[in-house]
Order: structure tokens, then C-alpha cells, then sequence
């Protein structure tokens, strides 16, 4: 199971990332992305891409393996 949420946590996050500077460099040409009447803020986007990337790093470090010296 923990494969499968660093898996999808990492992906989700990268994908918010993508999004949010794709939203960013519409904002920086003058086109604004309105969606049912409501704009889209890239800063959303921005944090869930950090809430999930950190996330899937947690998550990966839980599967380690206990290191033996």
C-alpha cells in the first residue's frame, strides 16, 4: 500500500506543479484561466504540489529498511 501512495503522491505532485506554472505563464501573457466563472489561482496548485511531493517523501522513507551497522 505504501508503494502505491508514494507512487501516486509523487505523480499528483508533479502534476500540480505543471499546472500551477502553466497557469503562472497564461497569468504572465495576459490570458487568465476562467473555469465555470471562477478564475483559477496557480498558488493552489503551487501548495498542493508541495503538500504532495512532501508527501510522497515521507512516505518513501517508511518503506526503507532499517540500516544495520
Amino acid at each position: 500500500m505504501d508503494k502505491h501512495l508514494a507512487k501516486w503522491t509523487y505523480w499528483l505532485g508533479v502534476a500540480c506543479a505543471l499546472i500551477s506554472l502553466i497557469i503562472r505563464a497564461f497569468n504572465a501573457v495576459g490570458l487568465y484561466a476562467d473555469v465555470f466563472g471562477m478564475n483559477l489561482g496557480h498558488m493552489s496548485f503551487y501548495k498542493a504540489s508541495f503538500l504532495l511531493l512532501a508527501v510522497a517523501i515521507a512516505t518513501s522513507l517508511t518503506q526503507r529498511a532499517p540500516q544495520t551497522q
